[in-house]
């Protein structure tokens, strides 16, 4: 319970910390994981109705799905490509400057006996290493708790009407699985920051 409270507060912290810096940022992460929700969702649904439409011997529907699925996937594939080599590069740059000159500015409040102190200058390097990836994915992943909600209770629904245990399995299965990622990327910058420089 204490380690939720944890998780909680350090996600809403980082996520408002960006947000002063790059609310972009912010709403590029909710808006691709609502995004890819649905385009999860999407699929999940389109093929039942594939199926059924086949089975049902209208091929004029079964031409549209499959024109719909692909000009839905040539609109998905160039919106990622923009933001991930466009518009992403260009909004983390404006963060790391940002964060790094915090950073440096709090730094130079220190005594000026700290200057031959190697392990000074060991921690300050290890902050400026992992202080932008540390923030950008404790704020990823609220990304991924919106997709992972919004996933599951879609496909809560369509099984909703066969099995009450399959869809709790499936809920808790996806609730460890965004916990352990979550504790492995945490557990990683831990020990990137105990590696000497």
């Amino acid at each position: 319970m204490k380690n939720s409270r944890h998780f909680i507060r350090d996600l809403f912290f980082a996520c408002t910390y960006i947000f002063k810096i790059s609310p972009l940022y912010v709403f590029l992460t909710i808006f691709s994981a609502i995004f890819n929700s649905a385009y999860n969702l999407f699929n999940i649904v389109i093929i039942k109705a594939i199926i059924d439409s086949m089975q049902s011997g209208e091929y004029r529907l079964f031409y549209f799905y499959l024109i719909l699925i692909f000009g839905i996937g040539i609109i998905t594939m160039l919106i990622n490509t923009i933001l991930s080599n466009i518009v992403i590069p260009k909004v983390l740059n404006k963060i790391k400057n940002q964060i790094q000159k915090h950073i440096f500015s709090g730094y130079m409040k220190y005594d000026y006996e700290h200057v031959n102190n190697k392990k000074f200058y060991d921690q300050y390097y290890s902050i400026l290493e992992n202080s932008e990836n540390s923030f950008t994915s404790t704020t990823s992943a609220l990304g991924e708790l919106i997709t992972s909600t919004i996933t599951i209770l879609g496909v809560a629904y369509l099984v909703f009407c066969y099995n009450y245990m399959i869809m709790l399995i499936i809920l808790g299965l996806v609730v460890l699985s965004f916990i352990c990622s979550m504790k492995s990327e945490k557990s990683s910058i831990y020990s990137k920051n105990l590696q000497p420089c």
